[in-house]
Formats: structure tokens, C-alpha cells, sequence
């Protein structure tokens, strides 16, 4: 397996593992009376399923996405791989624009 796709499932089961954690502290807590209305209903193990299967989604696709964000070369300079417009040599210039009224 490749060292991304790696990196991809790891940071997936960590979003679901967050989302477990999540799912568990509504219920415990009984946040919104989430917890009461699922515990007390007939199909609250189906709905505590689909929510931590979403929230699960929604997790992993943020810890996917930082995980990416955070990917860089080693040979750019500043935080993050970025180059900042100081190292490049350029400066800003500022630039006068005329505002115009709009008419109505």
C-alpha cells in the first residue's frame, strides 16, 4: 500500500473514531435530548448508527483534508511549505481606484 493511501485511512479512522467519541458523549449527556429520544425509541440503535456513520464522513473528510494541507516540500521556506511574498524579492504597491457612485 502506498504511503497515501495510508495516510488517507489512518486519518479516515481517526475521523470515525472522533466520531464514535462524539456520538457516545450526545448520548451519555444527553445533549438536546438526543440521548432520551434515542434511547427511548424503538429504532435508536439504527439512528445512533446513521449519525455516527455521518458524523464519521464528516470527520474523516477534515482529517483528510489537513492531513493534505499539511503535505509540503521540504525545500519551500515558511510554515506549511508556503512561500511568503518578503522571500520572493517583491514588493506591494499601492494602487489608487477611483470610487464611483452607483446609480440607482
Amino acid at each position: 500500500m502506498t504511503p497515501l493511501i495510508a495516510l488517507f485511512l489512518r486519518n479516515a479512522a481517526f475521523g470515525f473514531l472522533m466520531a464514535i467519541g462524539a456520538v457516545a458523549a450526545i448520548l451519555h449527556f444527553d445533549i438536546a435530548g438526543l440521548g432520551g429520544l434515542m434511547l427511548g425509541s424503538s429504532t435508536g440503535v439504527m439512528a445512533a448508527g446513521i449519525l455516527t456513520f455521518f458524523l464519521g464522513l464528516t470527520f474523516g473528510s477534515v482529517q483528510i483534508g489537513i492531513a493534505v494541507m499539511n503535505l509540503g516540500d521540504d525545500t519551500m521556506s515558511g510554515p506549511g511549505g508556503r512561500q511568503h511574498l518578503h522571500d520572493t524579492g517583491l514588493r506591494p504597491i499601492p494602487v489608487r481606484v477611483a470610487a464611483e457612485r452607483r446609480r440607482r
